[in-house]
């Protein structure tokens, strides 16, 4: 079996969650998976493993719901080691 294609061509990294930004945290991914984003890397290393589970959710959502004719190569963790 071969691994699956992933497409490295428009990556966007995630900067930090903060709550008082929720809104337009989200805002700016859905403006980059609209704009064609291919990948997106999640990136958290301060939130509780309730909200990485949350937020990673809500981005597999907005994925989901936007992109219908085109594939999101993957959704990464990057998750804090302790």
């Amino acid at each position: 079996m071969s691994k699956p294609s992933i497409d490295y061509s428009l990556y966007l990294v995630t900067e930090p969650y903060r709550i008082d930004e929720h809104d337009h945290y989200f805002h700016k991914i859905d403006d980059a998976l609209r704009g064609g984003v291919t990948l997106i890397q999640f990136r958290e290393k301060e939130a509780s493993s309730k909200q990485l589970f949350e937020i990673a959710g809500q981005l597999r959502e907005m994925a989901s719901c936007i992109i219908k004719y085109r594939s999101l190569s993957m959704i990464g963790w990057i998750l804090p080691w302790q």
